[in-house]
């Protein structure tokens, strides 16, 4: 498979470096990485372009002033824009929107254009078009990677929750189980497999344990980078009541940027004396309106369900998997 092409301009080089560098120096085609000292500008782009697979076009003002970038965009637009998985135009520059006359229109009438601040998110997206475009390629791989064994029962009963309409929605899937026994992947493969997330979509990953509190899952959410310039110092200093409703505005606007939290809780919000965080039903409460799946917790501790019945959250252990809950051929 190809390398992914990294159009830009050099005045926004700091943060597309970020983003070559997390993706590897295998994968992409980034003048730094990529490019031999000596070589004709115009000749190395031309090869790297005939050794990529994919095109990211990372717009901004600079770029769309730049003679380099318009030439590396007119090359790709007779290589790359008959397939929508091997051209990635992205927004990084407040400044400018999909309106903008020095986008070609040709990408502005194709690709639906927003504004991404987000290095993670990004790169999130980068990695999950290139898996999607290796199932173009090879479909086997697409089976492969979807193949999920076992856990029918406990599938079934989250779906039959989550399509309950009389019952409350949930917004908190909480599992239970030893690691390694399928916690996370049991319901990210539900969620997939009706439709609540796209078959390469991959969650946020926050790791809690019996030393973290409600500041240690502030300033993980705010790292993830989906809101920018939220959490001052002066958050980490205020009330736990204040920490709670700051809590719940990032929670909302990660909800409105349809994206899913998995936290790897080991003993801060489910206590070993299987209780659930005073803080984290007051947050649960707060963020109760927000009807779509947000959180998924995995712990090794099991809750009493009794504590949650008030709450939109669902909860399920998951046992050590037994014969019968195996696909035949496996059995």
């Amino acid at each position: 498979m190809g390398k992914i092409f990294l159009s830009h301009s050099s005045k926004d080089k700091d943060r597309i470096g970020q983003i070559a560098n997390a993706l590897g120096p295998d994968v992409v085609i980034y003048d730094e990485l990529s490019f031999d000292d000596g070589q004709a500008i115009v000749d190395e782009i031309e090869n790297g372009l005939d050794n990529s697979d994919m095109f990211v076009l990372f717009i901004s003002d600079a770029s769309l002033n730049s003679t380099w970038v318009n030439r590396e965009l007119a090359a790709a637009q007779t290589r790359f824009r008959d397939n929508v998985l091997r051209f990635l135009p992205i927004i990084i520059d407040q400044k400018v929107n999909y309106t903008d006359p020095r986008i070609p229109d040709w990408v502005r009438e194709t690709y639906i254009l927003r504004y991404n601040g987000s290095l993670k998110k990004i790169i999130r997206l980068i990695k999950q078009k290139r898996i999607e475009r290796s199932w173009q390629l090879f479909p086997h791989l697409r089976q492969k990677d979807r193949l999920f064994v076992g856990r029918n029962a406990i599938i079934d009963n989250i779906e039959s929750k989550l399509y309950h309409v009389t019952d409350k929605r949930p917004n908190t899937i909480i599992a239970s189980g030893i690691k390694r026994i399928g916690r996370k992947s049991t319901v990210i493969h539900t969620l997939r497999k009706n439709g609540y997330i796209g078959e390469t979509y991959s969650p946020n990953i926050i790791t809690l344990d019996r030393h973290s509190n409600i500041d240690n899952l502030l300033l993980a959410l705010s790292d993830i980078g989906i809101c920018e310039n939220i959490i001052t110092p002066k958050d980490l200093l205020c009330s736990i009541p204040e920490k709670i409703q700051t809590t719940a505005t990032l929670l909302s606007l990660i909800a409105e940027a349809k994206e899913i939290i998995v936290i790897e809780d080991s003993g801060c919000i489910i206590s070993p004396e299987n209780e659930i965080a005073d803080w984290f039903v007051k947050l649960s409460e707060l963020t109760h309106p927000i009807n779509q799946i947000l959180n998924i917790i995995t712990t090794p501790y099991r809750l009493h369900q009794t504590s949650i019945n008030h709450l939109p959250i669902l909860y399920f252990h998951i046992p050590e998997l037994e014969r019968e809950g195996l696909c035949p051929e496996f059995s």
